[in-house]
C-alpha cells in the first residue's frame, strides 16, 4: 500500500513538473544593431515563444538608458503560442560603441529574470559645439552666434549647403571642405520680427553617402524691446 502511494506521488510530481511554462527567446538574448549613422530611433522585434505546457506570463519590463521595451502582444502567452517584444533604441545621445538592454520577468521557473542585450556602433559624421543654438535677444536687435563643426568621420567631407528653415536666420560656414577631425565654424544671425519663442532646424547637406542631411536645432527667446531714455515722471 505504501509503495502504491509513493508511486502515485511520484507520478503527480512528474506531471506537475511537466506542466510548466517554458520561455524560448527566438534568435537568442543578444543581437547587434551594427553601425548606426542616423539619429532617428531604430527598432527590433523579438519573438517570445512558449514551448511549455502551461500559460507563460511576462511582466515587469524595464530598459536601460536610451532604449525602451514594449510588449506588443498579450502578456499571457498560451502553450505553443508567441508574443512580440518591441525594443526601440534612440542613438541620438550616444557616440561610439554602446551596449544596452531590456529586461523582464517570467513565470518560467528556469528563467525568472531575463535580459536581452544588444550592441551598436554610433558613428557621427559631424559633431557640434555646442550641440544646438540657444538665443536670447530683444526684439529690436539681431544676434549672431557661432557653432564649431567637426568632421568626426573617417573620410574627407564636403559641406554642400547650409539652409535654415526660417527666414529669420541667415547662416554661413567658413570652410566647406573638411579633412577627418578638421573643424569649421557655422555662423548664424537671427533677426526677430515678433517677441516670443522660435524653434527650428538648420539643414546641413554633405557628400557623405550615409548621412547626406544633418540637422542642427535652434531655440530662440525674443524679449521686449530695450527701453532707452529717462522714463517720464508722473
Amino acid at each position: 500500500m505504501t509503495f502504491v502511494r509513493l508511486a502515485l506521488l511520484l507520478l503527480l510530481a512528474a506531471g506537475f513538473a511537466a506542466a510548466q511554462p517554458k520561455l524560448k527567446v527566438v534568435g537568442g538574448t543578444r543581437f547587434d544593431f551594427g553601425e548606426l549613422y542616423e539619429s532617428a530611433p531604430v527598432k527590433r522585434l523579438v519573438t517570445l515563444k512558449n514551448i511549455g505546457s502551461e500559460t507563460l506570463i511576462i511582466s515587469n519590463i524595464g530598459a536601460s538608458c536610451g532604449c525602451t521595451g514594449t510588449l506588443m502582444s498579450n502578456d499571457h502567452i498560451a502553450p505553443n503560442d508567441s508574443g512580440i517584444l518591441s525594443i526601440t533604441f534612440n542613438p541620438g545621445q550616444f557616440t561610439g560603441k554602446v551596449e544596452k538592454g531590456v529586461s523582464f520577468r517570467s513565470n518560467d521557473t528556469a528563467q525568472k529574470h531575463v535580459s536581452i542585450n544588444f550592441t551598436a556602433n554610433i558613428i557621427r559624421v559631424l559633431t557640434f559645439e555646442p550641440d544646438y543654438l540657444f538665443i536670447r535677444t530683444p526684439l529690436d536687435s539681431s544676434r549672431t552666434d557661432t557653432l564649431i563643426v567637426t568632421n568626426t568621420s573617417s573620410q574627407k567631407l564636403k559641406i554642400l549647403s547650409v539652409i535654415p528653415n526660417s527666414e529669420l536666420f541667415s547662416v554661413r560656414i567658413t570652410d566647406t571642405d573638411l579633412e577627418p577631425d578638421e573643424e569649421t565654424m557655422l555662423i548664424s544671425t537671427f533677426t526677430p520680427k515678433t517677441k516670443g519663442t522660435v524653434s527650428g532646424n538648420i539643414d546641413i547637406t554633405t557628400n557623405h553617402s550615409k548621412r547626406p542631411h544633418i540637422g542642427v536645432r535652434y531655440f530662440a527667446w525674443v524679449k521686449d524691446k530695450i527701453q532707452t531714455g529717462t522714463p517720464k515722471q508722473p
